[in-house]
């Protein structure tokens, strides 16, 4: 079950705006959450449309709600959040953004009910100590680092908060449990060997006879040898057997002396034929259209969709500069990253052969946009524009 609802509210929404908001939602890299649309009276609400779009995007936990006839804001939120079923609540506009594509997976798990009361905590001694100190802009400042920065702090509340997080991420299959040790088994209990019995008809063998040892003789002279026949005698006893003489390995003949070697007169190399510089791609090459659609696979799709609205993205390509003009909110704060126009200094250098400058810049045409909002209301099949 999804933790959180998102809940856009809407009154007469501007089409173009509806469509940014929900390619946000469908940027996201998780699907864990619920929408319910909710409608304040308006006569054009988009519920079809909308749904089309988050369904063909994998997202089909929608609902909507409609106020006849109009109530205002706050009867609208409160007939839209009564559809949720879930523990968190987002509220959202046409024309809203989140911040990029981790946004509802990070708030899904972020507030648990120990943190919210270490944040309250946290709030209600920033404000006792506000009023006691001459300048209360650092306990604010030090106030939002700890709600910001949970990990920072080390007052009981907060490590709380972190211990019933820990846990609820081991219940929930996140981080896996260390397996519990299995009992160790006793050891065994030594078996003791049965003693033979001896029989009685069992004859005891004789004794070996120790050996003499001559008192009379001093250590550093050798034993008596024994009188014993050799073939008698024990192995230590024996003579050492006597070492055969080596005898001396036949002289090699001397090798012949090898002929020297003849030495092959060198080839006369072939002349290297001149290379032919290539020549650069003209500047009348760029194709816009083309280098947009190179763009749909290196760019994220909350972001490429911008390209493809005249009023958000255009580009052109002259004297070696890629000049991209772009809308001031929201698709200049979106495109101007450095990495964003890396991507499209090697889009175009793949396309043309050329090595460009990229440079951005901010539009706003507000003729444009009138003209752009018309063209999107003349999309959908029961708009009539007269």
């Amino acid at each position: 079950m999804p933790q959180i609802t998102i809940v856009i509210l809407q009154y007469r929404p501007d089409a173009a705006a509806l469509r940014r908001t929900l390619a946000s939602l469908a940027m996201q890299d998780t699907r864990d959450f619920a929408v319910v649309l909710g409608d304040d009276g308006s006569a054009q609400d988009y519920f079809a449309e909308s749904r089309a779009y988050l369904a063909a995007h994998g997202i089909t936990d929608v609902q909507t709600t409609k106020l006849q006839p109009n109530g205002g804001t706050v009867k609208n939120a409160r007939n839209a959040v009564r559809a949720a079923a879930t523990r968190w609540v987002l509220m959202l506009s046409p024309g809203d953004f989140l911040y990029d594509s981790e946004t509802l997976r990070s708030l899904s798990g972020a507030f648990i009910p120990a943190q919210l009361l270490a944040n309250l905590q946290s709030i209600q001694d920033a404000l006792t100590a506000m009023a006691a100190q001459p300048n209360p802009r650092i306990a604010a400042e030090l106030c939002l680092i700890r709600l910001c920065r949970p990990e920072l702090c080390d007052d009981v509340p907060t490590l709380c908060a972190r211990v019933d997080k820990l846990e609820q991420a081991v219940r929930s299959g996140d981080i896996p449990a260390p397996a519990a040790a299995a009992p160790a088994k006793p050891a065994p209990a030594p078996q003791l060997e049965p003693v033979p019995k001896s029989s009685p008809a069992q004859k005891a063998q004789p004794k070996p006879e120790p050996k003499p040892v001559y008192d009379d003789v001093p250590p550093w002279e050798p034993p008596p040898e024994s009188m014993a026949p050799p073939e008698e005698r024990p192995p230590w006893e024996m003579p050492p057997a006597p070492k055969p003489k080596p005898r001396p390995a036949p002289k090699a003949a001397p090798a012949p002396e090898p002929a020297a070697p003849t030495i092959p007169e060198p080839e006369p190399s072939p002349e290297p034929a001149p290379q032919t510089e290539p020549t650069p791609a003209p500047t009348g090459a760029f194709d816009w259209q083309a280098l947009c659609a190179y763009m749909e696979h290196e760019l994220p799709v909350g972001i490429y969709h911008f390209l493809l609205d005249p009023l958000q993205a255009a580009g052109e390509l002259a004297d070696g500069t890629l000049t991209l003009h772009l809308n001031k909110a929201p698709a200049y704060p979106m495109f101007n990253k450095p990495d964003i126009a890396e991507k499209f200094r090697l889009a175009v250098q793949k396309l043309t052969g050329q090595n460009v400058r990229v440079v951005m810049q901010p539009m706003d045409t507000a003729t444009q946009i009138k003209q752009r909002q018309i063209e999107e209301l003349t999309r959908f099949p029961n708009v009539t524009i007269r």
